[in-house]
């Protein structure tokens, strides 16, 4: 057999081989499922007892576990390993393990009547930030507390925070003009340092209630206005005003919204619903609800206070959409058949 015939043979076997190989990381990169996010709610009944609410992708709410001294908190989130953490009227911090046990996490340096009228967020490194009426305190992954990370007057009081991917903590402010006894509703932006500024300012005067970022980058904050209607305003991560993203038929008060995994808002409202909206900002409607019979083991009398997502490998959403996406090792497969295949050619083309 001559040299020519022989490089051709070995060449088109080497192209089967990286063809073959491209077609069964296709099949797997497709039949590998997408990450799916699960909805948890921080909710107090009418007896000012609390309760964590576990949704299906249905909407379906079932205890998920229960916090006797979590009445008047405002706020749940989670870390990266899919624990909860919500703050007490008892002034503590409470987690909640992906099984359910709920225990003692930590204790703020300031008492503010509580910890009812509180904000929880994590950065990427898993240290908790708790904001109380004008001030973040900082706590490490393991509950000690890290000090004051920022106290100001602009902090406004009953909180919200978010984090960016670089690590900037957002939250709602306010600025006071006393000369002409007038208010200003603004988002204010921390850097890791806790160096603070205006990040953003409503464009339309209205109450700011509770921030989220979507996996781009864009800021969403929940509001209602003068007039009583509740909108979804964004922002760039630059901070110009994007306008409105939605608004919402249900005139509740919100408290909480967070995206899902394929990029769907949810807005938890005070009277007990949760809305959904679509990529695009269109209202999906009522996804679940807390005001069940009572029977069940749930007042329907209640409120809520919070929602969290996290995703079925356990990692909190942060505020971020977490969009499907193949693993890093499929990933590495992806850049390494052509890279090998290229090898061979050259190798084959040198003989």
């Amino acid at each position: 057999m001559n040299s020519t015939l022989l490089r051709a043979i070995k060449y088109a076997f080497f192209r089967q081989l990286a063809v073959l190989g491209a077609m069964l990381l296709a099949i797997c990169i497709i039949s590998t499922p997408a990450r799916a996010s699960v909805l948890y709610a921080q909710y107090l009944d009418s007896h000012l007892v609390g309760s964590i609410i576990k949704f299906t992708p249905d909407g379906v709410g079932s205890v998920f576990a229960s916090i006797p001294t979590a009445n008047y908190a405002n706020d749940i989130a989670s870390d990266s390993a899919g624990n909860l953490y919500v703050g007490t009227r008892m002034s503590t911090i409470e987690k909640i393990t992906p099984n359910g046990v709920v225990s003692d996490f930590a204790t703020p340096t300031v008492w503010a009547n509580g910890v009812g009228d509180s904000a929880i967020a994590f950065d990427n490194t898993n240290n908790l930030y708790l904001q109380q009426c004008r001030w973040i305190e900082k706590f490490s992954p393991t509950g000690t507390s890290l000090g004051m990370f920022a106290t100001t007057q602009d902090l406004f009081p009953g909180g919200a925070l978010s984090f960016d991917r670089a690590g900037n903590l957002y939250t709602k402010g306010i600025e006071v003009d006393h000369t002409n006894n007038t208010l200003t509703y603004t988002i204010l932006k921390y850097t890791p340092d806790g160096v603070g500024s205006v990040f953003a300012r409503s464009a339309y005067d209205a109450y700011p209630l509770a921030l989220t970022f979507d996996r781009a980058g864009n800021l969403y904050m929940a509001e209602t206005t003068n007039t009583g209607g509740t909108k979804i305003e964004k922002f760039s991560s630059s901070g110009t005003d994007l306008g409105v993203f939605a608004n919402s038929v249900n005139n509740s008060s919100p408290v909480d919204i967070a995206f899902d995994s394929e990029g769907n808002l949810y807005m938890a409202n005070q009277s007990g619903s949760i809305e959904k909206f679509s990529p695009s900002g269109i209202d999906l409607g009522v996804f679940g609800a807390t005001n069940v019979d009572e029977d069940t083991g749930w007042s329907q009398y209640g409120s809520l206070w919070g929602i969290t997502l996290v995703d079925d490998n356990s990692q909190s959403s942060q505020g971020l959409a977490l969009a499907p996406e193949p693993s890093s090792t499929w990933a590495l497969l992806a850049l390494c058949v052509p890279v090998v295949f290229g090898m061979f050619r050259q190798r084959l083309r040198a003989a």
